[in-house]
């Protein structure tokens, strides 16, 4: 029975994409920009920056003023 199990283990690791199989850390962020007076901000432009490696990432605040970046590198 243990060997049957351990092939069968095997079998779905191997039938797992490369992504799932190796852990890779990944950072998100996500917020909502409203002006000093209440007004919703929609349609901005929104960066993060990666201060380690200077990498930049862009989006855009949707209709209600919500902004969300994913699979982002960690650093600060």
């Amino acid at each position: 029975m243990k060997r049957l199990f351990k092939t069968a283990l095997v079998a779905a690791l191997l039938s797992l994409p490369v992504s799932a199989v190796r852990a890779e850390a990944t950072a998100s962020i996500q917020g909502k920009i409203i002006e000093l007076r209440g007004y919703i901000m929609q349609g901005l432009t929104v960066t993060a920056r990666n201060n380690e490696t200077k990498r930049e990432y862009k989006t855009i605040s949707d209709e209600k003023g919500f902004f969300r970046f994913e699979d982002l590198e960690p650093g600060s």
